[in-house]
C-alpha cells in the first residue's frame, strides 16, 4: 500500500489511527488471529500488523522485542498474508534465541511450521546456503569450519615460518584478519597498522603492540588463507563472505524469499547487512528489531550505522518505538536511562516502565576488592533472610567486565559455602576432556585438517614426541601434501618420510592410522544399525578413554567423564532422515545432496558443536535478552568500565547500560577505593554524574515488608507474611538485617584524617607569637586566635583578601576590621598609611575627590559626597576636625557605642488618635490597636498594664437605657476595647452611638488622655477587686480571638456589648482603695452578643 511509504518519524499513535478498524479493536475468540495479537500492547499491535515492506522496531530492554518478532512471524506465515514457510528467513544471533523463537512459534502456529522456517543465526543460515549451493563458487565436498583453536594454531606457524614471532602475537594477527573480512576489505588495498574502531573514539588508549608494516600483514594474510584451503576449512568470516560471493553471482539461489526478518540488528556488521540487501533483494519485505542503546559489539566488527544506513538505503522505511518496560522497576530503569543519556550523540527515545518504583539502585563503596566480595556475599544471604524465599540463588547475576575480577568473588563464595556457577568461562566444547573427542571425530570427518589432527595423534601417548610431529607437519607443508597423507603413505612405506623419525613413533603412527581408517569405514554405511551415536563409542572403547581420562585426571574423573557421555548424547539426537538443511527447489539451479549416511550425522554435529561455540561466546560477554531478579556489578572505576583498552568510550557507556538493566527488582553497583593495596580508584565517569548520583542509594535498602511486597509483584511471586520473613531471617542467622557489616570509607584516608586532628590537637593549640615571621601556613580556623595577632597581620591579611575582591572604601574597610573584632585596639599603622589618612581626613572638609597614589598593599580611593558639614568643639574648647556626619579616626570607629533605646509601645490612646479616618471600618481600627502586654511578676503571679482613664466604684445592679432601641446592659459591665487593654466605665460611656469618626468620639478620646496625666497619677488608683465583690464588678475573660459586631448605618445605637460573669483574679495593691485592673477584656466571652442586630 502506498500510503504507507515515507512513514519516517512518525508517532506509533498517528500510525494506530491509520490502521484498518480490524487492526486495532481487541482481538477475540472469533477472530483467527487472536492468538497472535492477544496481550500485545498499541505500539506491539502496530508493528505486528502493519502492511509496511520496511519496518524498523525499535526495542529497548524489556520492551518485549521477542514477542512482538515472534508474532510479526506468526502474522505474516497466517492469513492474509499466508507466506511459505520455506520462503521466509528469520536470523537471530545466539541459538537460545533461535530455539526460543522456534518454541513461541510453536504454540501461536502449530502444525510444525516452525521446523519449515529458514530459522537461526546468520552463520548457520550462511552454511545451509553453502552446503547446497557452494560448488557453484568452487568448494569442494566435506568441508569444515576452523574453530579458535584452528585459527591460532594456523597463525602460529605462519607467523613462524616468516620469522616475526617478535613483531605480531597470534591473537593479534587473528584480530587484524577479522577486522578486515568482517567489513569485506581487502589487506592489499586497505591495510593499516592499527586496527581501529569502526565508531568514533572518545577515550585514548595505549596499545601494546609493535607495529607490523603492511606488506609482512598482506604476506600474512594471504600465508593464513592458504593454510585454511589446504586444511579444506571455513573459518567463521568465511562463511558469511562466501555465502555474500556466492549470492551475488548466483542470486537466483535466493529468489524464493518472499520475507527476511532480524533480530538484534545493532549487532549486525557490514558483511550481515550485505547478506540482508541480497536475501531480500527480489521481494524487498523487510523486518528488524533492534535498539542502539544496546550495541556492544563494536569490538567485534558490529556496525551501530547499520540503522541509519538501512534508513537512507530504503527511503519507505517505517520506524516502530516500543516505549514500555516490562522487566524492570521504576527506580532501576530511571537510573539507567540517566547513564546512556549521557551519549550526546545518541537518539533520544521514551520508555516507560510498568511497574512500581521499588527500591533504590545502590552504588556502594568499600575499602578493597577483597572486601567487596565479602559485602556481595553478605548480602546474598541477607536478601535471601529479608524476603523468605522471593528471591532464589539462581535469581542472582553478578555481572563482571573482565574475568580476572571473579577470583575474590569465587573466593568468598566457597568461603560462606554458596553454591555457584561460571558462566563465560571455559565453553563446553572447549574443555579438554570433550576437545580431545571432537578432534578425534573433526579427521574423521575431515583428515586435512592437519591442526586437529596435531592434537589427537599422540592422545593417549603413542611415543611420538612433538619435535617428530612438528618436523613432520614442515615436511607435509614443504611437499604440498596434508599431514595425515603423509603419514599413511609413509606407514605403508609408499614415500619416504623425509625426516628421522624412531621406531617406537613410527609404530605409535601406524596404530593411530590404522585406528581411524577403521572408524572412516563406518561412517559410510548406510546401514541402519550403524549411527554417529555407536561410531562415537566404538571410537571411545578403543581408545580405552575412561582409563585414560582415570589416570591423567584422578580428582575429578568422574565429572569429565560425565562431559563425555554428554557428547554422546548430543550425538544421538543427530537424525538424518529429517533434513534440516533443507531448501527449497529453485528451478534451473541444482542443489548438492550427500546420501543419508553416519558422516552426514558427522558432519551436521561437528557444524552445530563449532557454531554454538562461536555464537554461545556472545550469550557470555553481553547478556542480551538475559533477565535476573538481582544483579551485582563489582569494579564500577575508571580501567574496569570503562576499560582501561577500550577504544569507544560510548560502547562501554552502553555496556553498562545493558547490564543495569538486566535487573528486575534490586540493583547493586559496588566500588573499592583501592584497586590493590595502594592503587586508588576513581569511581566510573558514567555514575558519578549528579543526575545519576541523586538516584542511587549509598547503602543497600533494609528490605522492610513494603519492599519485600513491591518485590514480589514485579517478579510475579507469592509475597511472604511478615512472621514468615521474621522466621527466615532468625533461622538464616546472619548479624544484622541492615547493611552496616562493611564500611563505607577508605581506611587509608580515615587513618590520615584521624592522624592529622590529632597532631592538631597536641600543637595546633598553644599560644601563637605577637610578631610576623614569614608567610602563614595553613591552620585550622578552630584554633584560630584573632586577639592574639598583630596589627600588622591584620592589615596583612585583611589588605591581601583587598586585593584579591577589588576595589573598597575605607569606610566598608574599617567596618569589615570592626567585625572581625578588634575592639578597642588602637589601629598604628605605619608612617606611610598614616600620612595618607591625614590627607584624606583633610580633604574631608573640601567636598572634593582625592585619589591616592598605590603602595604595596592596595590602593585607597575616596569620593566624597557633598554634604553640609558640622565642627564640633571637644571638651577642651578646640574645634573638631571637620568631616562627614558619622566618621572619625579608628579610635572612635571602633569604641563601642550605646545600645540603641527600646523602641516605646505606643498607648491606645495614640493609636486611636493616629487611625482618625473615615476610610476604615470599626472592625479595621480595632485590629489595627496594639496586643496588650503581660510582664511577669517576682511572685510567679501576673499582672496585666492598663491605660484606662479612672473611674468611681459603680453602684449596684443600676440599669439604664430605656429605649426599646437600645440594647439593656448592666451598670456594672465594662466596655471593653479588645486591642488596647482600655476598660471604659459605663458612666463615661455616651447615651447615643458613637461612631469612630464622629465627635462624641473624640472628646471620648480627649478624656483618656487626661486620664494619663502623670500629676493626677493618685487619683489614677482605683479600687482593689475583692474576691467578695466578684458579683458585683464581673470582667470579661481574656481570649485570643474577640467577636466582632456588625453596626448598620439605620442603627439607632450601638450594639451593647455584656460583659461575662467569670470570675476574676484578686491582686492586693498598696492603697486601701480598690482598683480595677482590666484583667478581662477579651469579646470571646460575651453571653448576650446575641443580643447585637445588625446586618452588612
Amino acid at each position: 500500500m502506498e500510503p504507507w511509504r515515507g512513514n519516517f518519524g512518525r508517532k506509533v499513535s498517528d500510525l494506530a489511527r491509520e490502521l484498518p478498524l480490524v487492526a486495532r479493536k481487541r482481538p477475540n475468540a472469533s477472530n483467527p488471529q487472536s492468538r497472535i495479537l492477544d496481550g500485545l500492547n498499541p505500539a506491539q499491535r502496530t508493528a505486528v500488523t502493519t502492511p509496511a515492506e520496511i519496518l524498523q522496531i525499535l526495542a529497548p530492554p524489556g520492551s518485549g522485542k521477542t514477542r512482538t518478532l515472534t508474532s510479526r512471524v506468526a502474522y505474516l506465515l497466517s492469513e492474509p498474508n499466508c507466506l511459505n514457510p520455506e520462503n521466509v528467513i528469520v536470523a537471530t544471533f545466539t541459538v537460545k534465541a533461535a530455539n526460543e523463537m522456534k518454541q513461541r512459534l510453536a504454540a501461536l502456529v502449530g502444525a510444525g511450521v516452525e521446523r519449515r522456517l529458514l530459522l537461526g543465526t546468520f552463520h548457520s543460515i550462511a552454511r545451509r546456503y553453502l552446503i547446497k549451493y557452494g560448488y557453484l563458487i568452487g568448494l569442494s565436498s566435506s568441508w569444515g569450519i576452523a574453530d579458535a583453536a584452528d585459527t591460532k594454531a594456523i597463525c602460529q606457524r605462519i607467523i613462524k615460518r616468516r620469522g616475526l614471532k617478535d613483531t605480531i602475537d597470534p591473537r593479534t594477527l587473528q584480530s587484524r584478519i577479522s577486522h578486515f573480512k568482517a567489513r569485506n576489505l581487502t589487506p592489499q588495498a586497505n591495510a593499516s597498522p592499527v586496527c581501529h574502531s569502526t565508531q568514533p573514539s572518545t577515550q585514548q588508549t595505549k596499545k601494546q603492540e609493535k607495529n607490523l608494516a603492511n606488506e609482512d600483514f598482506i604476506m600474512l594474510y594471504e600465508d593464513y588463507h592458504e593454510s585454511l584451503d589446504a586444511s579444506n576449512l571455513l573459518d567463521y568470516d568465511d562463511l558469511l563472505l562466501r555465502c555474500l560471493e556466492m549470492i551475488k553471482q548466483h542470486p537466483q539461489c535466493v529468489s524464493n524469499v518472499e520475507a527476511v526478518l532480524i533480530d538484534e540488528f545493532q549487532d549486525t556488521n557490514i558483511v550481515q547487512y550485505e547478506l540482508m540487501r541480497k536475501f531480500a533483494w527480489k521481494a524487498k519485505r523487510i523486518t528488524i528489531v533492534g535498539d542502539p542503546d544496546q550495541s556492544i559489539y563494536g569490538f567485534r566488527a558490529a556496525e551501530i550505522g547499520n540503522l541509519r544506513r538501512m534508513r537512507a538505503f530504503y527511503s519507505d522505511t517505517l520506524v516502530v518505538n516500543l516505549e514500555e518496560n516490562y522487566r524492570s522497576s521504576a527506580s532501576i530503569l530511571t537510573a539507567a536511562l540517566e547513564v546512556i543519556k549521557q551519549d550526546a550523540g545518541r537518539h533520544d527515545k521514551p520508555l516507560t516502565p510498568t511497574h512500581a518504583i521499588g527500591p533504590s539502585p545502590v552504588l556502594r563503596r568499600v575499602p578493597t576488592p577483597a572486601l567487596e566480595a565479602s559485602w556481595i556475599v553478605g548480602e546474598i544471604r541477607r536478601l535471601r533472610a529479608t524476603t523468605a524465599g522471593v528471591i532464589q540463588l539462581n535469581g542472582i547475576a553478578i555481572l563482571v567486565r573482565s574475568s580476572p575480577l571473579t577470583r575474590n568473588i569465587e573466593t568468598a563464595l566457597a568461603r560462606e559455602g554458596v553454591s555457584y556457577k561460571m558462566v563465560g568461562g571455559t565453553r563446553f566444547f572447549d574443555r579438554a576432556e570433550v576437545k580431545i573427542v571432537l578432534d578425534y571425530l573433526r579427521v574423521l570427518q575431515n583428515p586435512a585438517n592437519n591442526d586437529a589432527l596435531m592434537r589427537v595423534v599422540n592422545v593417549p601417548s603413542r611415543k611420538i614426541g612433538d619435535v617428530t610431529l612438528k618436523a613432520l607437519l614442515e615436511e607435509a607443508e614443504k611437499k604440498k601434501r596434508t599431514l595425515w597423507d603423509l603419514m599413511c603413505k609413509g606407514v605403508r612405506g609408499d614415500v619416504s618420510w623425509g625426516v628421522k623419525i624412531g621406531k617406537q613413533a613410527e609404530t605409535g603412527l601406524g596404530a593411530f592410522t590404522a585406528l581411524m581408517l577403521s572408524i572412516m569405514g563406518k561412517l559410510d554405511e548406510q546401514s541402519q544399525d550403524s549411527n554417529l551415536a555407536q561410531i562415537v563409542e566404538t571410537l571411545l572403547a578403543k581408545l580405552n578413554y575412561g582409563n585414560f581420562l582415570q589416570r591423567t585426571y584422578p580428582e575429578d574423573f568422574e565429572g569429565r567423564w560425565a562431559n563425555v557421555q554428554e557428547v554422546i548424547s548430543q550425538a544421538r539426537e543427530i537424525v538424518v532422515e529429517n533434513d534440516e538443511e533443507y531448501l527449497p527447489e529453485i528451478e534451473g539451479l541444482q542443489q548438492q545432496n550427500s546420501p543419508q549416511t553416519p558422516r552426514l550425522a558427522l558432519e551436521r554435529f561437528l557444524a552445530n558443536a563449532a557454531l554454538v561455540n562461536e555464537r554461545r561466546q556472545e550469550e557470555q560477554d553481553g547478556g542480551e535478552g538475559l533477565e535476573w531478579p538481582v544483579v551485582f556489578i563489582p569494579a564500577v572505576y575508571e580501567g574496569s568500565i570503562p576499560h582501561s583498552r577500550a577504544e569507544d568510550t560510548d560502547e562501554e557507556r552502553r555496556l553498562l547500560y545493558v547490564a543495569m538493566t538486566r535487573a528486575q527488582g534490586l540493583l547493586y553497583m559496588s566500588c573499592p577505593y583501592r584497586s590493590g593495596t595502594t592503587d586508588k580508584t576513581k569511581l566510573s565517569t558514567f555514575v558519578n554524574n549528579p543526575l545519576v548520583e541523586r538516584l542511587l542509594s549509598k547503602k543497600a535498602s533494609d528490605l522492610p515488608f513494603t519492599a519485600v511486597q513491591t518485590l514480589a509483584h514485579i517478579l510475579s511471586a507469592k509475597c511472604p507474611s511478615e512472621r514468615e520473613i521474621e522466621a527466615s531471617i532468625e533461622k538464616s542467622g546472619i548479624v544484622s538485617r541492615h547493611d552496616d557489616q562493611i564500611t563505607d570509607k577508605d581506611p587509608v584516608e580515615e587513618e590520615a584524617k584521624r592522624k592529622a586532628e590529632l597532631e592538631i590537637k597536641n600543637h595546633g593549640g598553644g599560644q601563637r607569637q605577637n610578631h610576623y615571621d614569614g608567610p602563614v601556613k595553613f591552620q585550622s580556623a578552630r584554633n584560630l586566635n584573632v586577639n592574639s595577632m598583630t596589627t600588622e597581620e591584620r592589615m596583612r591579611q585583611k589588605l591581601t583578601t583587598a586585593e584579591k575582591i577589588g576595589f573598597r572604601s575605607a569606610n566598608n574597610h574599617l567596618s569589615e576590621l570592626k567585625k572581625i573584632g578588634l575592639g578597642d585596639v588602637t589601629c598604628e599603622a605605619d608612617g606611610r598609611e598614616k600620612e595618607k589618612r591625614q590627607i584624606h581626613n583633610s580633604m574631608m572638609g573640601t567636598n572634593k575627590s582625592v585619589t591616592t597614589a598605590p603602595n604595596d598593599l592596595t590602593t585607597f580611593t575616596t569620593a566624597m559626597i557633598t554634604k553640609k558639614t558640622t565642627r564640633k568643639v571637644s571638651a577642651g574648647g578646640q574645634k573638631a576636625p571637620t568631616g562627614s556626619v558619622g566618621q572619625g579616626t579608628l579610635t572612635t570607629f571602633f569604641k563601642k557605642k550605646p545600645p540603641p533605646e527600646p523602641k516605646k509601645q505606643p498607648t491606645a490612646t495614640e493609636v486611636v488618635k493616629k487611625l482618625r479616618t473615615s476610610t476604615m471600618t470599626l472592625k479595621e481600627q480595632m485590629d489595627s490597636l496594639p496586643i496588650p502586654l503581660i510582664p511577669k511578676r517576682a511572685a510567679g503571679d501576673f499582672i496585666l498594664l492598663s491605660s484606662s482613664p479612672p473611674r468611681p466604684k459603680l453602684a449596684k445592679k443600676q440599669r439604664v437605657g430605656t429605649n426599646k432601641n437600645e440594647i439593656p446592659i448592666q451598670k456594672e459591665s465594662v466596655v471593653v476595647n479588645m486591642k488596647s487593654n482600655i476598660a471604659v466605665d459605663n458612666s463615661l460611656r455616651p447615651k447615643v452611638p458613637v461612631f469612630p469618626n464622629s465627635p462624641e468620639f473624640q472628646d471620648f478620646c480627649e478624656l483618656i488622655d487626661q486620664s494619663n496625666n502623670p500629676n493626677t497619677a493618685a487619683e489614677t488608683i482605683a479600687p482593689e477587686i475583692e474576691m467578695e465583690d466578684a458579683d458585683e464588678i464581673c470582667l470579661p475573660p481574656l481570649a485570643a480571638e474577640p467577636s466582632v459586631s456588625v453596626v448598620t448605618e439605620t442603627a439607632s445605637s450601638v450594639g451593647s456589648l455584656k460583659a461575662s460573669h467569670a470570675g476574676g483574679i484578686s491582686l492586693r495593691g498598696r492603697g486601701t482603695t480598690k482598683r480595677t485592673l482590666g484583667i478581662r477584656r477579651s469579646m470571646n466571652g460575651w453571653q448576650n452578643r446575641g443580643g447585637i442586630r445588625g446586618s452588612k
